[in-house]
């Protein structure tokens, strides 16, 4: 009711999206009020009316995006993904505010189209209707675009949207006492505006990891093979043989820091008896992931990361920013100022 009240004074185009569906069903603009459904639950959105377009036609990225742990967070994109655009060129012109072809992105509604051209050439990945995420950095470079500000932008919405769930998640991993060998692979769906401005559509629990084109084939199923290698599934007991390992490791950071003044050296645990099991065997599973990472790049925790969302890691409580900074030391040196255990009595309410 209030929506429906806010919308005569809005300017602006809104889209409907139905609760909990998929593959595009049921999404539309909304060209006058009494075309949203009231008996049912739907999204309603603002329209991004400036999307970035390449010859014309609208696009969205499908991002890769492999979670380890969410206590503490640790999370990776893949280098690879893939470009979808929609089949007809955009237009917000009224009699243009019906077509799907022109507003939606979902390859499941555009590969119907008459003029769909699906990619059958692997060794030409921007072709046709669905280019691979390389595809679409050649071009933008080609054109003058900056890619690597479109990048961070995008890396910080991924950070922050799984930031905005990692205390609910963690908490209810704690509670069904889920540790080790569990992971998650999400599909962050982002539009990029002409500003460069990245939005986030929606992240897919399950993304479809079916391959209708060999350019599918090729970036799924290295994915696939990726992701399962990253997540080394392991034998829970075998975590403890790591320890000699972990000493090395801080040993070498310890000597290194203390080349590079005192303050340094101070930055990070001098011994490992300062470290209880739990934090022993995290550091020692994020080391090993961080050994088979390969295709992806690690987004959190890394040194700037850590720096840029601590405010909202000091919201979470001080065992999580300490656990955090442990990860970041070890694998990319002493950070300023020292990682602070909190109490005893604040972890055991964490």
């Amino acid at each position: 009711e209030e929506f429906k009240a806010f919308y005569p004074t809005s300017d602006c185009l809104w889209i409907v999206k139905p609760h909990a569906s998929s593959q595009g069903k049921g999404i539309h603009l909304l060209k006058d009020i009494s075309e949203l459904p009231t008996n049912t639950r739907n999204v309603v959105s603002q329209y991004v009316h400036n999307p970035l377009l390449i010859q014309g036609l609208k696009f969205d990225l499908r991002i890769y995006v492999l979670v380890t742990s969410f206590d503490p967070l640790r999370c990776y994109v893949y280098r690879e993904g893939l470009t979808r655009f929609a089949s007809k060129p955009y237009s917000t012109a009224r009699e243009h505010l019906g077509d799907r072809y022109r507003h939606l992105t979902n390859y499941s509604i555009n590969k119907k189209a008459d003029n769909f051209m699906e990619n059958q050439r692997l060794h030409e990945d921007n072709y046709g209707h669905k280019w691979s995420l390389s595809a679409l950095n050649r071009h933008l470079r080609h054109v003058g675009t900056d890619v690597d500000l479109m990048w961070n932008r995008i890396n910080d919405l991924i950070v922050k949207t799984l930031l905005s769930v990692e205390p609910l998640i963690a908490r209810r991993t704690r509670e069904n006492l889920v540790h080790g060998n569990c992971f998650e692979l999400y599909g962050f769906d982002v539009l990029v505006d002409e500003d460069l401005k990245p939005w986030l559509l929606e992240v897919n629990l399950s993304p479809s990891l079916t391959a209708d084109s060999p350019l599918d084939l090729q970036v799924k199923s290295s994915l696939v093979s990726d992701t399962f290698n990253l997540v080394g599934f392991r034998n829970v007991d075998r975590q403890t043989a790591t320890t000699s390992r972990l000493r090395s490791r801080l040993l070498f950071l310890q000597r290194e820091a203390n080349e590079n003044g005192e303050e340094a050296a101070k930055a990070f645990p001098t011994s490992l008896s300062e470290l209880g099991e739990a934090d022993l065997k995290m550091m020692a599973v994020a080391l090993d992931e961080m050994d088979r990472a390969v295709n992806f790049i690690r987004l959190y925790p890394t040194r700037q990361a850590l720096k840029a969302y601590e405010p909202i890691a000091q919201q979470r409580g001080p065992h999580e920013a300490y656990r955090a900074q442990l990860l970041a030391s070890l694998m990319y040196g002493p950070l300023l100022g020292k990682p602070s255990r909190p109490a005893a009595a604040e972890q055991a309410s964490s």
